[in-house]
């Protein structure tokens, strides 16, 4: 199974096994003329599917539920470039944008406050609770990625620099520029 995403505003999930003369499945983002830039499921409940938008949002569907988002949020200031489900700890998506910013976003956490959650990926979650992860003034930031079975975090920036740094301490390790 894949799906893609893009500026029809459709997620298309298809199924191998049926055939791609078709998707299998169409998720829509309801609001008009916007782009969905980049994707990403949980291997674990691979039901959640996550995009970002140009409009700067992250938007989650449930594909067991309707075909429209059972969550979006703007936490970035400009396009969404990357989302990213952090395999080894459940509930945490990494998203980095046009804006600079590498926010890590803890849906597990969120939950056991008990914020309108029947799942994790459901949870309500404030801006105050989203953890940047990129430290100092950046570039936009097109790429994110976290080690399977580690915190450290890799991203890249606009400027040519792949930047490191930690989930847990967000000490920032030296910038390897082109």
């Amino acid at each position: 199974d894949f799906a893609t995403a893009g500026i029809s505003g459709f997620v298309s999930l298809w199924d191998c096994r049926q055939g791609l003369s078709a998707p299998s499945q169409r998720l829509r983002y309801p609001r008009s003329r916007a782009a969905l830039l980049c994707i990403d499921a949980d291997r674990a409940q691979t039901h959640y599917v996550f995009c970002g938008t140009d409009m700067g949002e992250v938007v989650c569907w449930d594909r067991r539920k309707e075909e429209f988002p059972v969550s979006s949020t703007a936490p970035h200031n400009g396009q969404v470039w990357d989302v990213r489900v952090v395999n080894s700890r459940p509930g945490m998506l990494l998203s980095c944008g046009e804006d600079g910013s590498v926010l890590s976003w803890d849906f597990l956490q969120a939950a056991q406050r008990g914020v309108g959650a029947e799942e994790y990926w459901t949870a309500e979650m404030t801006a105050a609770e989203l953890k940047q992860l990129a430290l100092g003034k950046t570039l936009g930031v097109n790429a994110v990625d976290v080690h399977e079975k580690g915190d450290l975090v890799a991203y890249a920036t606009d400027s040519s620099t792949l930047c490191f740094t930690s989930l847990t301490n967000s000490q920032r390790l030296a910038p390897i520029e082109e």
